[in-house]
């Protein structure tokens, strides 16, 4: 690491310095074999422990999931060339993670779990992703929800949640992983999963989670319904598309976010990011449930992102198996609208996207706004559109 601080074609004087200097120069000094065993920020780690790299180091600093996404989606897009199936996902192993630039800093900031990168940036392929039953999954809250369903029913005071048992868990779908992963212990999962429930003098559980059964399909459907797996997920269904599911009773932005503050505690949510109408995010949403259906067995990225002379561009759908990308156009793609970015420059950011697939030998198809939203007419759309492009 000193020879290449004193040899580098780059002054690499200060702490900052190091943060430019990237794999393709590590290679040019014969040094990737340093990273066999190690990740960037673990080498300059090792090296120079007088700084203190987690605090400018990129990745791990990235509070935010889209930021993250940017980083893994330009750091391993080779390797997004090769999975073009379901199949080959599953078979994706963590050395092959470890061949790319910064691949030991992704898995590294995961706790080396392939299963924690994908369930964090890629959720729309994470029930895809091998088997579900990591540790992390089974202290999900609504991991457990689903398979403990029939178990919520039988609790309605905290004197049966005291006398709840090992064997009736074990019972359960599902509820044998539970305690596994939870050292067999109730009380452990219930502490980590349900902390308003745990036991308080014997006091009747008036407003806990389990005694609202109602609330509680209701975000069962919708997400069944939307196949919702974030947070983000939520906030690109419009309250048109929660009436269509749920009817009236769960038809405005305050009673929506009421009922998510009840179902996640823990998240901040605002009212203010739902839209009242179907807006591009929700109809986006809506095109990528009807994109599985048509490609039942093909890996679909959403939002994936890409760089081109140096702009980020992101794709609405990329499906590596066909080589194609899919992009749902709004009216803001044909008119100047106020809300939205002049035309001039939407239609810029799509000549750039056109010009990165043709350099990457990929297919685009564009679905305009005025798409009726049926099934029929998007698989016509698609037919004809890859007609065209052969």
């Amino acid at each position: 690491m000193e020879y290449i601080s004193q040899s580098g074609p780059l002054p690499l004087m200060r702490q900052f310095d190091w943060v430019q200097f990237d794999f393709e120069l590590l290679k040019e000094f014969h040094g990737r074999v340093l990273l066999k065993d190690s990740s960037f920020l673990e080498l300059f780690q090792t090296n120079f422990p007088e700084f203190f790299w987690e605090k400018i180091w990129k990745f791990p600093t990235f509070s935010s999931v889209d930021k993250k996404r940017i980083f893994i989606d330009d750091c391993i897009f080779n390797l997004f060339k090769f999975v073009k199936t379901q199949q080959n996902l599953f078979e994706i192993e963590s050395r092959d993670i470890l061949k790319h630039p910064k691949g030991g800093t992704i898995l590294g900031v995961n706790n080396n779990s392939l299963q924690a990168v994908f369930n964090e940036i890629y959720p729309e392929l994470y029930v895809l992703f091998g088997s579900v039953s990591s540790d992390g999954y089974w202290r999900n809250r609504i991991a457990i929800d689903k398979f403990l369903l029939k178990f919520f029913n039988y609790i309605e005071t905290q004197q049966h949640f005291n006398n709840l048992s090992t064997e009736l868990i074990s019972k359960l779908p599902g509820g044998s992983t539970i305690l596994k992963h939870n050292n067999g212990s109730i009380q452990s999962f219930c502490k980590i999963t349900y902390p308003e429930l745990i036991p308080q003098n014997g006091k009747n559980v008036t407003r806990g989670y389990w005694m609202d059964e109602k609330n509680n399909f209701e975000i069962h459907k919708m997400m069944k319904c939307y196949e919702i797996r974030s947070k983000e997920d939520w906030y690109k269904i419009s309250i048109d598309q929660f009436y269509e599911t749920s009817g009236k009773r769960v038809s405005s932005k305050k009673r929506i976010t009421k009922l998510l503050h009840y179902w996640y505690p823990d998240e901040e949510w605002k009212d203010t990011r739902f839209s009242e109408k179907i807006n591009k995010k929700s109809r986006q949403r809506y095109l990528g449930l009807m994109l599985r259906d048509i490609f039942p067995t093909e890996v679909i990225f959403e939002e994936y992102v890409c760089k081109y002379l140096q702009t980020t561009l992101v794709f609405d759908f990329y499906i590596p198996g066909m080589g194609l990308v899919i992009e749902y156009q709004g009216e803001q793609h044909y008119y100047d609208i106020l809300k939205w970015s002049p035309l001039q420059d939407q239609q810029k950011r799509d000549k750039g996207k056109k010009e990165l697939c043709t350099s990457q030998g990929l297919k685009m198809i564009f679905v305009p706004y005025w798409w009726d939203n049926s099934l029929a007419e998007l698989k016509r759309i698609l037919n004809n559109e890859l007609q065209n492009n052969k």
